[in-house]
Protein backbone atom coordinates (compact mmCIF):
# COMPACT_ATOMS: atom_id res chain seq x y z
CA UNK A 1 0.00 0.00 0.00
CA UNK A 2 2.67 2.20 0.74
CA UNK A 3 4.53 1.57 -2.48
CA UNK A 4 1.51 2.77 -4.17
CA UNK A 5 0.98 5.71 -2.33
CA UNK A 6 4.72 6.60 -2.93
CA UNK A 7 4.34 5.68 -6.51
CA UNK A 8 1.32 8.28 -6.92
CA UNK A 9 3.62 11.30 -5.27
CA UNK A 10 6.33 10.73 -7.76
CA UNK A 11 3.35 10.62 -10.77
CA UNK A 12 2.08 14.01 -9.20
CA UNK A 13 5.14 15.68 -9.00
CA UNK A 14 6.02 14.80 -12.23
CA UNK A 15 2.73 15.94 -13.79
CA UNK A 16 3.49 19.22 -11.74
CA UNK A 17 7.08 19.77 -13.18
CA UNK A 18 6.02 19.16 -17.08
CA UNK A 19 3.34 21.71 -16.19
CA UNK A 20 5.34 24.47 -15.09
CA UNK A 21 8.16 24.03 -17.70
CA UNK A 22 6.06 23.89 -20.56
CA UNK A 23 3.97 26.93 -18.84
CA UNK A 24 7.72 28.65 -19.53
CA UNK A 25 8.23 27.16 -23.16
CA UNK A 26 4.86 28.57 -23.60
CA UNK A 27 5.70 32.65 -22.19
CA UNK A 28 9.22 32.46 -23.76
CA UNK A 29 8.42 30.60 -26.90
CA UNK A 30 4.91 30.37 -28.40
CA UNK A 31 3.03 32.59 -26.30
CA UNK A 32 4.20 36.14 -28.33
CA UNK A 33 4.79 39.56 -27.60
CA UNK A 34 0.99 40.75 -25.80
CA UNK A 35 2.12 43.63 -24.20
CA UNK A 36 0.65 47.36 -24.75
CA UNK A 37 3.17 49.99 -25.41
CA UNK A 38 3.03 53.68 -25.38
CA UNK A 39 4.80 55.27 -28.69
CA UNK A 40 5.43 58.52 -30.08
CA UNK A 41 6.86 59.50 -33.43
CA UNK A 42 10.14 61.39 -32.93
CA UNK A 43 10.26 64.68 -34.48
CA UNK A 44 12.91 67.49 -34.02
CA UNK A 45 11.57 70.44 -32.20
CA UNK A 46 13.22 73.20 -30.03
CA UNK A 47 14.14 72.53 -26.70
CA UNK A 48 14.38 74.83 -23.74
CA UNK A 49 16.66 73.92 -20.36
CA UNK A 50 15.03 75.34 -17.63
CA UNK A 51 15.05 75.46 -13.60
CA UNK A 52 11.67 75.78 -11.89
CA UNK A 53 11.95 77.05 -8.17
CA UNK A 54 9.98 78.92 -5.47
CA UNK A 55 10.69 82.28 -3.96
CA UNK A 56 9.10 85.14 -1.92
CA UNK A 57 8.46 88.42 -3.62
CA UNK A 58 10.69 91.63 -1.58
CA UNK A 59 11.27 95.14 -2.14
CA UNK A 60 14.23 96.12 -4.28
CA UNK A 61 15.12 98.05 -1.59
CA UNK A 62 14.14 98.42 2.26
CA UNK A 63 15.77 100.96 5.15
CA UNK A 64 15.25 102.51 8.38
CA UNK A 65 16.12 105.91 9.27
CA UNK A 66 16.97 107.80 11.77
CA UNK A 67 18.86 111.42 12.89
CA UNK A 68 22.37 111.08 13.06
CA UNK A 69 22.34 114.11 15.45
CA UNK A 70 19.49 114.16 17.80
CA UNK A 71 17.13 117.30 19.08
CA UNK A 72 13.47 118.24 19.15
CA UNK A 73 12.20 117.31 15.32
CA UNK A 74 10.85 120.31 13.97
CA UNK A 75 9.54 119.55 10.83
CA UNK A 76 7.47 116.13 9.46
CA UNK A 77 7.40 116.12 5.50
CA UNK A 78 5.77 112.74 4.46
CA UNK A 79 3.39 110.66 5.71
CA UNK A 80 2.76 106.67 5.61
CA UNK A 81 2.23 105.19 2.17
CA UNK A 82 3.19 108.30 0.85
CA UNK A 83 5.49 108.17 -2.34
CA UNK A 84 9.15 110.09 -1.79
CA UNK A 85 11.95 110.83 -4.25
CA UNK A 86 15.28 109.94 -3.76
CA UNK A 87 16.89 113.40 -1.48
CA UNK A 88 13.65 114.55 -0.48
CA UNK A 89 13.24 115.64 2.88
CA UNK A 90 11.31 113.32 5.56
CA UNK A 91 11.73 114.92 8.72
CA UNK A 92 14.65 117.52 10.45
CA UNK A 93 15.30 118.29 14.06
CA UNK A 94 15.92 122.02 14.95
CA UNK A 95 18.78 123.40 12.92
CA UNK A 96 18.22 127.05 12.47
CA UNK A 97 22.50 127.60 13.12
CA UNK A 98 23.19 124.76 11.06
CA UNK A 99 21.63 126.63 7.76
CA UNK A 100 23.14 129.58 8.84
CA UNK A 101 26.15 128.08 8.62
CA UNK A 102 25.62 126.79 5.36
CA UNK A 103 24.23 129.85 3.78
CA UNK A 104 27.92 131.89 4.93
CA UNK A 105 30.07 128.84 3.30
CA UNK A 106 28.04 128.68 0.43
CA UNK A 107 28.16 132.64 0.10
CA UNK A 108 32.08 132.45 0.90
CA UNK A 109 32.42 129.78 -2.09
CA UNK A 110 30.40 131.70 -4.24
CA UNK A 111 33.35 134.43 -3.62
CA UNK A 112 35.84 132.68 -4.12
CA UNK A 113 34.46 131.24 -7.37
CA UNK A 114 33.63 134.93 -8.95
CA UNK A 115 37.57 135.68 -8.39
CA UNK A 116 39.03 132.44 -9.56
CA UNK A 117 36.15 133.25 -12.92
CA UNK A 118 37.65 136.43 -12.97
CA UNK A 119 41.58 135.54 -13.23
CA UNK A 120 40.53 133.17 -15.96
CA UNK A 121 38.66 135.37 -18.27
CA UNK A 122 41.47 137.93 -18.08
CA UNK A 123 40.82 141.91 -18.37
CA UNK A 124 38.00 143.30 -19.97
CA UNK A 125 38.36 144.90 -23.43
CA UNK A 126 36.77 147.63 -21.85
CA UNK A 127 38.64 147.81 -19.13
CA UNK A 128 41.72 147.56 -21.79
CA UNK A 129 40.26 150.46 -23.57
CA UNK A 130 40.35 152.44 -20.41
CA UNK A 131 44.06 151.64 -19.57
CA UNK A 132 44.88 152.39 -23.12
CA UNK A 133 43.14 155.92 -23.25
CA UNK A 134 44.87 157.02 -19.98
CA UNK A 135 48.42 156.07 -21.32
CA UNK A 136 47.88 158.52 -24.39
CA UNK A 137 47.03 161.00 -21.65
CA UNK A 138 50.01 160.52 -19.74
CA UNK A 139 51.95 160.67 -23.24
CA UNK A 140 49.96 163.91 -23.62
CA UNK A 141 50.96 165.57 -19.71
CA UNK A 142 55.34 164.47 -20.64
CA UNK A 143 54.77 166.32 -23.57
CA UNK A 144 53.45 168.97 -21.69
CA UNK A 145 55.84 168.81 -18.95
CA UNK A 146 58.91 168.60 -21.37
CA UNK A 147 57.51 171.47 -22.56
CA UNK A 148 57.29 173.43 -19.42
CA UNK A 149 60.51 171.99 -18.45
CA UNK A 150 61.50 173.88 -21.57
CA UNK A 151 60.34 177.27 -20.87
CA UNK A 152 61.56 177.13 -17.07
CA UNK A 153 65.20 176.79 -18.46
CA UNK A 154 64.37 179.32 -21.25
CA UNK A 155 62.94 181.59 -18.79
CA UNK A 156 66.10 180.88 -16.74
CA UNK A 157 68.59 181.73 -18.94
CA UNK A 158 66.28 184.96 -20.04
CA UNK A 159 66.31 186.31 -16.38
CA UNK A 160 69.83 185.42 -15.66
CA UNK A 161 70.94 187.50 -18.89
CA UNK A 162 68.83 190.40 -17.50
CA UNK A 163 70.40 190.46 -14.36
CA UNK A 164 73.63 190.45 -15.34
CA UNK A 165 73.75 192.55 -18.74
CA UNK A 166 70.84 194.67 -17.46
CA UNK A 167 71.30 195.04 -13.85
CA UNK A 168 74.47 194.39 -12.81
CA UNK A 169 76.25 196.06 -15.70
CA UNK A 170 74.68 199.46 -14.75
CA UNK A 171 77.81 199.61 -12.54
CA UNK A 172 80.43 197.75 -14.32
CA UNK A 173 82.93 199.22 -17.02
CA UNK A 174 83.75 196.77 -19.80
CA UNK A 175 81.61 194.28 -18.29
CA UNK A 176 81.92 191.50 -21.29
CA UNK A 177 85.64 192.26 -21.67
CA UNK A 178 88.18 190.10 -19.89
CA UNK A 179 88.73 193.14 -17.68
CA UNK A 180 85.61 194.42 -16.22
CA UNK A 181 86.16 196.77 -13.38
CA UNK A 182 83.36 197.87 -11.12
CA UNK A 183 82.70 201.81 -11.60
CA UNK A 184 82.99 202.49 -8.03
CA UNK A 185 85.68 201.57 -5.18
CA UNK A 186 84.86 199.74 -2.25
CA UNK A 187 86.32 199.45 1.48
CA UNK A 188 86.67 196.22 0.74
CA UNK A 189 89.72 195.70 -1.71
CA UNK A 190 88.75 191.97 -2.01
CA UNK A 191 85.08 192.15 -2.33
CA UNK A 192 85.82 194.16 -5.35
CA UNK A 193 88.03 192.38 -6.68
CA UNK A 194 85.83 188.87 -6.28
CA UNK A 195 83.34 190.61 -7.65
CA UNK A 196 85.24 191.38 -10.64
CA UNK A 197 85.92 187.91 -11.38
CA UNK A 198 82.44 186.69 -11.27
CA UNK A 199 81.68 189.17 -13.41
CA UNK A 200 84.25 187.60 -15.96
CA UNK A 201 83.21 184.02 -15.04
CA UNK A 202 79.53 184.74 -15.70
CA UNK A 203 79.73 186.24 -19.21
CA UNK A 204 81.89 182.89 -20.14
CA UNK A 205 79.01 181.19 -18.96
CA UNK A 206 75.79 183.31 -20.50
CA UNK A 207 77.82 182.66 -23.76
CA UNK A 208 77.78 179.29 -23.22
CA UNK A 209 73.98 178.95 -21.97
CA UNK A 210 73.52 181.20 -25.09
CA UNK A 211 74.80 177.97 -27.75
CA UNK A 212 72.98 175.76 -25.71
CA UNK A 213 69.36 177.06 -25.76
CA UNK A 214 70.14 177.42 -29.63
CA UNK A 215 69.77 173.25 -30.03
CA UNK A 216 67.75 172.97 -26.68
CA UNK A 217 64.10 171.71 -27.75
CA UNK A 218 61.14 170.01 -25.63
CA UNK A 219 61.96 166.44 -26.44
CA UNK A 220 65.66 167.16 -25.24
CA UNK A 221 64.62 169.02 -22.27
CA UNK A 222 65.38 166.81 -19.45
CA UNK A 223 66.92 166.56 -16.27
CA UNK A 224 70.20 167.10 -17.44
CA UNK A 225 69.55 170.35 -19.05
CA UNK A 226 67.66 171.26 -16.04
CA UNK A 227 70.41 170.75 -13.49
CA UNK A 228 73.14 172.85 -15.84
CA UNK A 229 70.17 175.27 -15.85
CA UNK A 230 70.26 175.00 -12.30
CA UNK A 231 74.26 175.46 -11.78
CA UNK A 232 74.00 178.29 -14.08
CA UNK A 233 71.70 180.32 -12.03
CA UNK A 234 73.77 179.32 -8.98
CA UNK A 235 76.51 181.32 -10.57
CA UNK A 236 74.16 184.27 -11.06
CA UNK A 237 72.96 184.57 -8.02
CA UNK A 238 76.73 184.13 -6.84
CA UNK A 239 77.82 187.32 -8.84
CA UNK A 240 74.22 188.68 -7.41
CA UNK A 241 75.56 188.34 -4.01
CA UNK A 242 78.94 189.96 -3.95
CA UNK A 243 77.71 192.71 -6.08
CA UNK A 244 75.34 193.74 -3.47
CA UNK A 245 78.01 193.13 -0.59
CA UNK A 246 80.53 195.83 -3.28
CA UNK A 247 77.60 198.08 -3.38
CA UNK A 248 77.13 198.11 0.65
CA UNK A 249 80.64 198.48 0.83
CA UNK A 250 80.92 201.35 -1.81
CA UNK A 251 82.81 204.69 -2.02
CA UNK A 252 80.83 207.15 -3.37
CA UNK A 253 82.47 210.16 -5.36
CA UNK A 254 81.57 212.92 -8.10
CA UNK A 255 81.21 210.21 -10.08
CA UNK A 256 78.73 207.73 -8.32
CA UNK A 257 76.45 209.62 -6.21
CA UNK A 258 74.95 207.78 -2.85
CA UNK A 259 71.33 207.99 -5.16
CA UNK A 260 72.79 206.19 -7.69
CA UNK A 261 74.12 203.23 -5.58
CA UNK A 262 71.13 203.04 -3.59
CA UNK A 263 69.15 202.38 -7.16
CA UNK A 264 72.18 199.75 -7.71
CA UNK A 265 71.24 198.02 -4.64
CA UNK A 266 67.73 198.05 -5.61
CA UNK A 267 68.04 196.67 -8.97
CA UNK A 268 70.56 193.67 -7.34
CA UNK A 269 67.72 192.95 -5.05
CA UNK A 270 64.91 192.51 -8.02
CA UNK A 271 67.27 190.31 -10.06
CA UNK A 272 68.04 187.93 -7.08
CA UNK A 273 64.06 187.64 -6.52
CA UNK A 274 63.67 186.99 -10.17
CA UNK A 275 66.23 184.30 -10.15
CA UNK A 276 65.36 182.83 -7.02
CA UNK A 277 61.96 182.24 -9.19
CA UNK A 278 63.66 180.79 -12.17
CA UNK A 279 65.53 178.15 -9.70
CA UNK A 280 62.09 177.22 -7.92
CA UNK A 281 60.40 177.40 -11.19
CA UNK A 282 62.76 174.57 -12.84
CA UNK A 283 62.63 172.66 -9.76
CA UNK A 284 59.05 172.28 -10.25
CA UNK A 285 59.34 171.48 -13.53
CA UNK A 286 62.01 169.06 -12.98
CA UNK A 287 59.64 167.39 -10.47
CA UNK A 288 56.31 167.26 -12.83
CA UNK A 289 58.60 165.87 -15.82
CA UNK A 290 59.78 163.13 -13.13
CA UNK A 291 55.60 162.44 -11.96
CA UNK A 292 54.47 162.56 -15.60
CA UNK A 293 57.42 160.16 -16.88
CA UNK A 294 56.38 157.53 -13.39
CA UNK A 295 52.75 157.86 -14.00
CA UNK A 296 53.40 157.30 -17.77
CA UNK A 297 55.65 153.95 -17.05
CA UNK A 298 53.59 152.82 -14.67
CA UNK A 299 50.23 152.50 -16.72
CA UNK A 300 52.19 151.28 -19.40
CA UNK A 301 53.40 148.05 -17.29
CA UNK A 302 49.53 148.22 -15.82
CA UNK A 303 48.58 147.58 -19.35
CA UNK A 304 51.40 145.31 -20.06
CA UNK A 305 49.74 142.87 -17.31
CA UNK A 306 46.08 143.29 -18.20
CA UNK A 307 47.20 141.99 -21.76
CA UNK A 308 49.52 139.06 -20.21
CA UNK A 309 46.31 137.80 -18.16
CA UNK A 310 46.66 135.90 -14.63
CA UNK A 311 49.61 134.35 -13.93
CA UNK A 312 49.71 130.14 -12.95
CA UNK A 313 50.47 130.78 -9.44
CA UNK A 314 47.91 133.30 -9.03
CA UNK A 315 45.24 130.97 -10.97
CA UNK A 316 46.59 128.59 -8.59
CA UNK A 317 45.90 130.38 -5.31
CA UNK A 318 42.92 131.14 -6.55
CA UNK A 319 41.44 127.39 -7.70
CA UNK A 320 43.39 126.52 -3.83
CA UNK A 321 41.18 129.27 -2.02
CA UNK A 322 37.76 127.63 -3.82
CA UNK A 323 38.31 124.29 -2.91
CA UNK A 324 39.08 125.33 0.56
CA UNK A 325 35.94 127.32 0.32
CA UNK A 326 33.80 123.83 -1.26
CA UNK A 327 35.64 121.83 1.85
CA UNK A 328 34.04 124.49 4.33
CA UNK A 329 31.00 124.01 2.47
CA UNK A 330 30.85 120.86 2.33
CA UNK A 331 31.47 120.25 6.10
CA UNK A 332 28.50 122.29 7.23
CA UNK A 333 26.80 120.92 4.50
CA UNK A 334 27.60 117.40 6.47
CA UNK A 335 26.79 118.85 9.72
CA UNK A 336 23.28 120.26 7.95
CA UNK A 337 22.15 117.00 7.38
CA UNK A 338 22.97 115.28 10.36
CA UNK A 339 19.87 117.08 11.40
CA UNK A 340 17.51 115.67 8.58
CA UNK A 341 16.40 112.44 7.46
CA UNK A 342 16.62 112.52 3.65
CA UNK A 343 15.20 109.59 1.29
CA UNK A 344 18.00 107.55 -0.07
CA UNK A 345 16.16 106.67 -2.71
CA UNK A 346 12.76 106.84 -4.77
CA UNK A 347 10.12 105.01 -2.27
CA UNK A 348 7.47 104.28 0.01
CA UNK A 349 6.86 105.19 3.40
CA UNK A 350 6.00 101.80 4.99
CA UNK A 351 6.69 103.31 8.99
CA UNK A 352 6.88 106.61 10.22
CA UNK A 353 7.20 107.11 14.17
CA UNK A 354 8.29 110.47 14.09
CA UNK A 355 6.25 113.20 15.48
CA UNK A 356 6.99 117.14 15.53
CA UNK A 357 7.93 118.28 18.77
CA UNK A 358 9.29 115.00 20.03
CA UNK A 359 12.65 114.65 21.25
CA UNK A 360 14.85 112.28 18.50
CA UNK A 361 17.28 110.22 19.62
CA UNK A 362 20.72 109.83 17.29
CA UNK A 363 20.71 107.00 15.51
CA UNK A 364 17.24 105.59 16.50
CA UNK A 365 15.03 104.51 13.59
CA UNK A 366 12.31 106.80 13.36
CA UNK A 367 11.33 105.93 9.43
CA UNK A 368 10.98 102.94 7.43
CA UNK A 369 11.27 103.20 3.31
CA UNK A 370 10.79 100.51 1.00
CA UNK A 371 11.38 100.86 -2.69
CA UNK A 372 8.48 101.39 -5.21
CA UNK A 373 7.80 99.94 -8.33
CA UNK A 374 10.18 96.98 -9.52
CA UNK A 375 10.30 94.28 -6.78
CA UNK A 376 12.43 91.28 -6.93
CA UNK A 377 12.27 87.63 -5.98
CA UNK A 378 14.72 85.95 -3.81
CA UNK A 379 15.03 82.06 -4.04
CA UNK A 380 17.46 79.75 -3.16
CA UNK A 381 18.51 77.35 -5.91
CA UNK A 382 19.90 73.93 -5.32
CA UNK A 383 23.48 73.03 -6.20
CA UNK A 384 22.61 70.57 -9.07
CA UNK A 385 20.52 73.28 -10.54
CA UNK A 386 22.96 76.52 -9.92
CA UNK A 387 25.55 75.69 -12.69
CA UNK A 388 23.01 75.89 -15.48
CA UNK A 389 21.73 79.60 -14.20
CA UNK A 390 23.62 82.75 -15.32
CA UNK A 391 23.21 86.15 -14.46
CA UNK A 392 20.47 87.81 -17.47
CA UNK A 393 19.03 84.15 -17.67
CA UNK A 394 15.26 84.83 -18.72
CA UNK A 395 12.16 83.69 -16.50
CA UNK A 396 8.43 83.51 -16.22
CA UNK A 397 7.13 83.69 -12.79
CA UNK A 398 3.34 82.73 -11.57
CA UNK A 399 2.57 84.58 -8.53
CA UNK A 400 0.59 82.69 -6.35
CA UNK A 401 -2.19 85.06 -5.44
CA UNK A 402 -3.17 85.44 -8.99
CA UNK A 403 -3.01 81.55 -9.68
CA UNK A 404 -0.59 79.68 -12.66
CA UNK A 405 -2.39 81.35 -15.71
CA UNK A 406 -1.10 84.99 -14.96
CA UNK A 407 2.83 85.13 -15.89
CA UNK A 408 5.16 87.67 -14.82
CA UNK A 409 8.83 87.91 -17.17
CA UNK A 410 11.32 88.84 -14.64
CA UNK A 411 15.43 87.63 -15.46
CA UNK A 412 17.95 86.72 -12.33
CA UNK A 413 19.79 89.77 -11.11
CA UNK A 414 22.34 88.17 -8.68
CA UNK A 415 23.79 85.07 -7.43
CA UNK A 416 25.54 84.76 -4.20
CA UNK A 417 28.70 83.48 -4.28
CA UNK A 418 28.51 81.57 -0.79
CA UNK A 419 26.28 78.49 -0.41
CA UNK A 420 23.15 78.26 2.32
CA UNK A 421 22.53 74.82 3.56
CA UNK A 422 19.19 74.47 4.07
CA UNK A 423 17.43 71.23 4.98
CA UNK A 424 20.81 69.69 4.43
CA UNK A 425 21.31 70.68 1.10
CA UNK A 426 23.90 73.14 -0.43
CA UNK A 427 21.29 76.09 -2.33
CA UNK A 428 22.49 79.10 -3.65
CA UNK A 429 20.42 82.45 -2.54
CA UNK A 430 19.45 84.09 -6.15
CA UNK A 431 18.08 87.37 -7.03
CA UNK A 432 15.18 88.06 -9.75
CA UNK A 433 13.99 91.21 -11.38
CA UNK A 434 10.68 91.61 -12.80
CA UNK A 435 11.15 93.59 -16.18
CA UNK A 436 8.19 95.51 -15.33
CA UNK A 437 6.34 97.84 -13.05
CA UNK A 438 2.96 95.63 -11.87
CA UNK A 439 0.99 97.36 -9.65
CA UNK A 440 -0.38 93.79 -9.08
CA UNK A 441 2.95 92.46 -7.79
CA UNK A 442 3.02 93.22 -3.38
CA UNK A 443 6.07 92.45 -1.02
CA UNK A 444 5.59 88.88 0.78
CA UNK A 445 3.46 87.41 -2.06
CA UNK A 446 4.61 83.63 -2.87
CA UNK A 447 6.13 83.02 -6.45
CA UNK A 448 6.70 80.21 -8.51
CA UNK A 449 9.84 80.83 -11.26
CA UNK A 450 10.87 78.73 -14.43
CA UNK A 451 14.34 80.25 -15.35
CA UNK A 452 15.61 79.38 -18.76
CA UNK A 453 19.12 78.43 -18.40
CA UNK A 454 19.62 77.47 -22.18
CA UNK A 455 18.49 75.55 -25.02
CA UNK A 456 18.81 74.18 -28.33
CA UNK A 457 16.41 75.34 -31.49
CA UNK A 458 16.26 72.12 -33.48
CA UNK A 459 16.67 68.43 -31.55
CA UNK A 460 15.68 65.16 -30.87
CA UNK A 461 13.55 65.44 -27.89
CA UNK A 462 12.49 62.53 -25.60
CA UNK A 463 10.91 62.00 -22.41
CA UNK A 464 13.63 60.94 -19.73
CA UNK A 465 11.64 58.24 -18.89
CA UNK A 466 11.85 56.73 -21.80
CA UNK A 467 15.71 55.99 -21.32
CA UNK A 468 16.95 53.47 -19.33
CA UNK A 469 20.46 51.84 -18.92
CA UNK A 470 21.16 48.52 -19.82
CA UNK A 471 24.81 46.90 -19.81
CA UNK A 472 26.08 50.34 -18.79
CA UNK A 473 24.69 52.41 -22.13
CA UNK A 474 21.86 54.67 -22.21
CA UNK A 475 18.93 52.87 -23.85
CA UNK A 476 15.55 53.04 -25.95
CA UNK A 477 13.26 50.99 -27.60
CA UNK A 478 11.87 51.62 -31.01
CA UNK A 479 8.80 49.72 -32.50
CA UNK A 480 9.72 49.12 -35.57
CA UNK A 481 6.17 47.78 -37.51
CA UNK A 482 5.25 44.71 -34.98
CA UNK A 483 8.50 44.50 -33.75
CA UNK A 484 10.60 45.98 -30.56
CA UNK A 485 13.73 47.07 -30.96
CA UNK A 486 16.23 48.13 -28.64
CA UNK A 487 19.09 50.90 -29.49
CA UNK A 488 21.49 52.49 -28.03
CA UNK A 489 21.50 56.76 -27.20
CA UNK A 490 23.77 58.95 -26.38
CA UNK A 491 21.73 61.91 -24.48
CA UNK A 492 22.80 66.00 -24.04
CA UNK A 493 20.95 68.63 -22.09
CA UNK A 494 17.99 67.63 -19.88
CA UNK A 495 15.51 69.80 -18.35
CA UNK A 496 11.63 68.93 -16.31
CA UNK A 497 11.66 65.48 -17.36
CA UNK A 498 12.67 65.73 -20.98
CA UNK A 499 16.14 64.69 -22.59
CA UNK A 500 17.89 66.09 -25.80
CA UNK A 501 19.19 62.67 -28.05
CA UNK A 502 22.49 63.83 -29.88
CA UNK A 503 22.77 60.35 -31.36
CA UNK A 504 20.98 57.46 -32.10
CA UNK A 505 17.66 58.60 -32.64
CA UNK A 506 15.90 59.97 -36.09
CA UNK A 507 12.73 62.00 -36.90
CA UNK A 508 9.79 59.94 -37.84
CA UNK A 509 10.95 57.13 -35.87
CA UNK A 510 8.62 55.68 -33.26
CA UNK A 511 9.85 55.12 -29.64
CA UNK A 512 8.44 53.33 -27.00
CA UNK A 513 7.64 55.50 -23.88
CA UNK A 514 7.07 52.89 -21.57
CA UNK A 515 10.23 50.31 -22.67
CA UNK A 516 10.60 46.50 -21.12
CA UNK A 517 13.77 47.77 -19.39
CA UNK A 518 14.83 43.64 -19.29
CA UNK A 519 15.91 43.85 -22.61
Amino acid sequence: MLEKIKGSRKLIWSVVILLVVGWVVWQLFLKGDTTIYQTMTVAPSAFAQQVTVSGTVVPAREVDLGFSQGGRISRVYTVVGAVVTEGSLIAEVENSDARAVVSSKMAALTQQQANLNLLLSGTRPEQLAVTQSQIESDKSAVTQANQSLLNAIQNAYTTSDDAVRNKIDQFFLNPRSNSPQLSFTTSDSQTQVTTQNDRLFVEAMLVQWQKDMQVLSASSANVSAALKAQENLTSVIKILTDSNAALNTAITNEAVSPTQIAGFITNVASARAGVNTAMSTITSAVSAQKSAEATLAKNIKALALEQAGATTQSVDVARAQVQAAQADLQNAQAQLLKTQIVAPFTGVISTLGAKRGAIASPNTPVVSMISRGIFQIESSIPEVDIANVRVGNLASTTLDAYGPSVHFSARVALIDPAQTVVNGVSTYKTTLVFDADDERIRSGMTANVTIQTGGVPNAIVIPRGAVYDYLGQKTVQLKLDDTVISRSVTLGQSSLGNVVVTSGLSGGEVLILNPNKTK
